[in-house]
This record gives C-alpha cells, structure tokens and sequence, in this order.
C-alpha cells in the first residue's frame, strides 16, 4: 500500500493485486495503476473519489509481447513543437501563468505477424487531448506532462497502437 500504490485504499490495492494475478501479472511491475477520480454513483446520483484502476503501457507491452506475434515498432514521429501559455496555479493554490513546449501530435507503429504478413497498426494521438491538468481548476497540465511533454504523448500513441494490434 505505501510502497507501490501510495494513498489508494486498501479495496483498491486488493483490487488491483487480484486483477494481476488473474492476468498473471507481476505486481511489483505496477501494470495497473490506481488513478483518484470523481465518479457518479448511479443509484444515488452523488460524486464520490474512488480509485479507478487503469492500464499502464507495461501491460500493454506485455500483452503484445506474450502473444508471441509481436514484431517490433517504429520511433515515435512527432508533429510540430507548440508553445502555449496555460492558466495554472502555484503549489499555494494562486494563479500562474504555465509555458509549455509541447508536440502537436505522436505517431506510433507497431508490427504485429499475422500468418505469414507483417501488418503494421499506427495510432496518432494528439498532445491537447491527452495532457493530465494539474486539477479539474487548472487547464495547465501536470507536472509530468509539463516536464515530459514529448514521452508523455510518446506513451499515449504507443498504447493506442497497441490497444490496436492486440485488442
């Protein structure tokens, strides 16, 4: 609990350490991580935090690998460098201004054999409809995405295209 799924609650750890071992998966490779989010009931209408248990890359990268069908993959290919100014807040909680340098887009391809062809299956994922905000207040992204902007995306195209090899 403290160590790799610090502040998720215990249900939560349980949850995610049983959706391993039904999958076979190491848990100490955190394959699943456990995102807080507000989320409606649907018997009583209320939002409430819960832990939402969402796939990293790593499962996904052992899925295809596991298949043994998996035959490699491109560099990521990015779009032009943008920057903006987004409006965040400080560690306080007061207004900033946030600049960030980020790709438009990422283009990722993966190869997967299928009889006796290789197939090739692309994902294009595009930065502002992926980037985490700081907060549901802030339209500024996290410091993740703020600090890597171009690997954040990188693994969000690559996910994508192997969500489509291995669905």
């Amino acid at each position: 609990c403290s160590t790799i799924y610090p502040g998720a609650k215990a249900d939560s750890v349980l949850m995610a350490v049983d959706y391993c071992k039904a999958r076979k998966l190491d848990i100490m490779l955190k394959p699943v991580h456990l995102v807080p989010m507000q989320v409606k009931d649907a018997q009583t209408n209320q939002k409430a935090w819960r832990d939402v248990p969402m796939p990293g890359i790593g499962m996904y990268r052992i899925q295809a690998s596991r298949s043994g069908d998996e035959a490699g993959h491109d560099e990521p290919e990015f779009g032009p460098a943008i920057e903006q100014e987004f409006d965040g807040t400080d560690w306080q909680g007061n207004p900033v201004k946030v600049n960030v340098r980020y790709p438009e887009w990422c283009k990722y391809t993966v190869y997967k054999v299928v009889g006796e062809r290789l197939v090739a299956y692309t994902a294009k994922e595009f930065w502002l409809e992926n980037y985490a905000p700081q907060s549901a207040k802030s339209e500024a992204p996290n410091a993740m995405w703020k600090k890597r902007p171009f690997a954040q995306l990188a693994k969000c195209a690559e996910a994508q295209a192997l969500r489509k090899g291995w669905p």
